[in-house]
């Protein structure tokens, strides 16, 4: 007789070298999750710009919700360091509301740490 167990998830390490584990389980979060918030890897789903909430259309408040859930979610998994790190620089301001900004710093901070320890 088998037994469901869930494996501990560690969230992403500053160093990065937990990296392929971490992003992999993302993934495997985002498609559960759908098509949109897949996506948000491969672009960005926000507006250029945009000045106030109450004008967007039915469709952009649903793709400004989805990003929002993104970033909640990569947030909530990595260190407390590299989530200090990001809130604390003032250049990575937008970095902070988009997803796919966001998904692409850390994994650039990821590969260069790496390319660090070789």
């Amino acid at each position: 007789m088998s037994t469901t167990c869930e494996v501990p998830f560690e969230p992403l390490a500053l160093d990065g070298s937990n990296y392929s584990s971490w992003s992999a389980h993302i993934l495997n979060v985002l498609r559960t999750m759908g098509p949109s918030f897949e996506r948000i890897v491969e672009s960005s789903i926000l507006l250029d710009d945009f000045n106030n909430l109450f004008e967007l259309s039915i469709e952009e408040l649903k793709r400004s919700i989805c990003n929002h859930r993104v970033v909640n979610l990569l947030f909530r998994n990595i260190d407390r360091e590299l989530s200090n790190l990001i809130n604390k620089e003032d250049n990575l301001k937008d970095t902070r509301i988009d997803a796919h900004r966001l998904w692409k710093f850390i994994k650039s901070v990821c590969e260069e740490n790496s390319d660090d320890e070789d």
